[in-house]
């Protein structure tokens, strides 16, 4: 799939100098919003990618009328991943292809090795771990027919729990967590010099509505420096590897030390 033997770009072909666009995947989660209204407040074009909830998607939109040219959404379920490589390259076809990619897209549910499913585990998998490969592998494939003068960012949103592993807790999350890490480290090397690829594992700062909401704030400063991550850390953090152009393949873990603990999840 991701040839290193191969050349990504085609030098024959002419340099084009095109707007940035960025793909958010989860854009009607409560992250996935708050990058976009970033990114369109900065003159970015967006590609919002949803599954089901069209309401939110539609009212993000509806607050940026005056943007809506830089705005195309792509409907992919990223639990049935047939067909998703398509949709994404007809989506860069008539809106042009992202220059940043963040896979913000996640799934979310508690097992242990005691209830462990094939379904619960494939669905972690797919949405979690697959998805974000194949979208990398469908840029990859347009950018070896013409070539671009822009610098291509991937940026995985994982979690802390990539190092300090939870214990018989959300075994399938973690596993696919853990999988997208190695891949970050993989890719970066592989795509290196046009695409760099990086990672941000936050602490939990966002509470899921499986979460148990007492434990989900003690969780908040359960870390060495007592502090909870913000959103505006994520951001800053977006924003520091996006213009740091000598990082690629790190994991930047935004937990308060969090991970260095190495205890239980929750």
């Amino acid at each position: 799939m991701l040839n290193n033997n191969e050349k990504i770009l085609n030098l024959n072909m002419p340099a084009i100098k095109t707007p940035n666009i960025a793909l958010i995947t989860g854009a009607a989660s409560k992250l996935g919003k708050i990058l976009c209204r970033h990114f369109l407040n900065q003159d970015w074009k967006v590609i919002l990618h949803f599954n089901q909830n069209w309401y939110e998607t539609e009212e993000l939109i509806k607050n940026f009328k005056d943007k809506e040219s830089c705005i195309t959404v792509l409907k992919s379920n990223f639990n049935n991943l047939i067909s998703l490589s398509n949709d994404f390259e007809n989506i860069c076809q008539d809106f042009g292809v992202p220059n940043l990619v963040i896979n913000n897209a996640a799934y979310f549910q508690n097992d242990n090795f005691s209830n462990l499913s094939l379904d619960n585990l494939e669905r972690h998998l797919n949405i979690n771990f697959k998805a974000p490969i194949l979208l990398t592998n469908s840029i990859v494939n347009i950018l070896r027919t013409q070539k671009s003068l822009k610098e291509f960012n991937i940026i995985n949103m994982l979690d802390y729990c990539i190092s300090a592993h939870p214990k018989n807790e959300f075994i399938s999350y973690a596993l696919s967590k853990m999988a997208m890490s190695n891949a970050t480290k993989l890719m970066a090397l592989s795509l290196a010099p046009q695409l760099r690829v990086n990672g941000i594992a936050p602490g939990p700062f966002i509470k899921d509505s499986k979460q148990n909401e007492e434990k989900f704030i003690q969780s908040l400063i359960h870390n060495p420096l007592k502090v909870a991550t913000k959103v505006e850390d994520v951001i800053n953090t977006i924003e520091f590897l996006i213009t740091t152009r000598c990082i690629t393949g790190e994991i930047i873990h935004l937990d308060g030390g969090r991970n260095l603990m190495r205890t239980d999840y929750y």
